[in-house]
Order: structure tokens, then C-alpha cells, then sequence
């Protein structure tokens, strides 16, 4: 009696271990085929600090890694914002390149006096900073191609009045003068001059048109040609989220 129950003691504890050996190897190919993805495949660099990124970079040689510092109003700085390649891309043989962006702390103003609004807009709408404009006392000349344009304009409202008293008078002398069949002249004169304001309305909306293209060329340079004068922020100065700055601009 008492032999029996010390083999089926010794049978429980048997079960017990073999349980255990079948549980480890399990784990360990689950770990070998993580290891194996992961050797394999990009990692999510995002929150990394550039020297972790560094050290792996130098671990695996099928990954070459790209640094580019940015500013950033993240708070934890010095790490990685944003890569190019996707977490969990999978690479053979062939190494693959990754870009990854590193956050170097907040912005800072840059010296914008004496250059173009353009160049300021760009980085206010980068860092989103609020710009509040004013103009100087400098008064923009009006130039030839102005002056050109204007006196174009009034001739060619002489041109429109002179065709609309051409026109009356046409159909005052038609209701004047009675028709008959032998007329042809009259007729013929009238269709000509018919012909004439068709090609003159055509002229005058290709000339609009060309009026038009030649503002919208203006208006692009004037914009190119504002400078700034003064700027409320002084260069070197850290800028916070939803700044505002004030700057006054002139036309060259």
C-alpha cells in the first residue's frame, strides 16, 4: 500500500516537470521570434533620446540613421519627434535609410529687419506666431506702368462712347431713310460697320484680360518689395506657442 502511493507521488512530480521543460521552450521560441522580428524590422524611434537612437544605430548596420534638429514646443527635448520610415518595416540584406527629426528646444526669433514679408510670414506660420502689421509713413510712387495703364483706361472709355454715338446715329439714319430694292450699298456699309464692333468688343476683352494679368503681376511685386523696418521681438529671444509680433514695413 504505502509503495503504491510513492509511485503515484513520484508519477505527479514527473508530469510536474515535463510541464515546466514544454512551458520554457515555448517561451524561448516566442523570444527567438520576437529577437528575429525585431533585428528585422524598424523600431518606433519616437520619444527616443538622440543618444539611444546613436547607439542602436551603431549596433545594426542594415539601419542608417539621419539626424535633422528642429525646433520644437515639445517639452522633453532632445528626442526623436518624427521618422521617414514606418514602425515595424521590415528589411532584408539591403540597408535602409531612416530620418528622423530630433527636437532642440523651443524657437527662437530670428533678425528679419531689412528683409521681405514673405520670408517672415513662412516663419510665423511655422512656429504659429501671429503677426500684427502696420505700414510706414513711405508712401508707394506710382509708376509708368501705372500712369500707362491709367491713361489706357480713359482712352478706352472715349473708344466705348465714340462706337455707342456711332451706333445711334446708324439707327437714327436707318429710321430716317426709306429702304428700297436697290439699296445694296447701304446695306453692305451697315454690315461692315457691324463687323468693326465685333472686332472692337473683342479688342477691348483682350485688353482687359491683359489689364488684368498685368495687375496681378504688380500686386506679386509690390508684395516681394515690402521690407521690414522694425520688429516689437528682438532676434535671439525664445518664442512661445501663440506669440504675437509686431512689425512695422515699408515699400523700397
Amino acid at each position: 500500500m504505502v509503495q503504491k502511493k510513492k509511485m503515484k507521488k513520484y508519477k505527479l512530480n514527473a508530469r510536474f516537470y515535463v510541464w515546466i521543460i514544454s512551458l520554457g521552450i515555448v517561451m524561448c521560441t516566442i523570444f527567438q521570434m520576437v529577437m528575429a522580428f525585431q533585428n528585422n524590422a524598424v523600431p518606433n524611434f519616437h520619444g527616443w533620446s538622440a543618444e539611444k537612437v546613436m547607439e542602436y544605430d551603431a549596433k545594426h548596420d542594415a539601419i542608417n540613421v539621419t539626424y535633422e534638429l528642429v525646433y520644437s514646443y515639445d517639452v522633453l527635448h532632445n528626442r526623436v519627434l518624427s521618422q521617414s520610415v514606418k514602425p515595424s518595416t521590415k528589411y532584408k540584406d539591403e540597408p535602409i535609410t531612416v530620418h528622423i527629426q530630433v527636437s532642440k528646444g523651443y524657437p527662437v526669433m530670428a533678425d528679419f529687419i531689412g528683409k521681405s514679408m514673405d520670408e517672415l510670414l513662412a516663419f510665423a506660420k511655422a512656429y504659429d506666431i501671429k503677426v500684427i502689421q502696420y505700414a510706414s509713413a513711405i508712401v508707394e510712387p506710382q509708376n509708368d506702368s501705372q500712369q500707362l495703364e491709367t491713361s489706357e483706361e480713359e482712352e478706352l472709355i472715349d473708344l466705348e462712347n465714340s462706337a455707342e454715338a456711332l451706333s445711334d446715329e446708324i439707327e437714327q439714319s436707318d429710321e430716317d431713310l426709306p429702304l428700297s430694292e436697290g439699296d445694296d450699298t447701304h446695306d453692305e456699309s451697315i454690315d461692315e460697320e457691324s463687323d468693326d464692333e465685333v472686332t472692337t468688343n473683342q479688342e477691348e476683352e483682350e485688353k482687359e484680360e491683359d489689364d488684368d494679368e498685368q495687375e496681378a503681376i504688380e500686386s506679386e511685386s509690390v508684395e516681394k518689395q515690402r521690407k521690414i523696418i522694425t520688429q516689437s521681438i528682438s532676434p535671439g529671444s525664445t518664442i512661445l506657442k501663440g506669440s504675437e509680433i509686431e512689425i512695422t514695413y515699408g515699400i523700397e
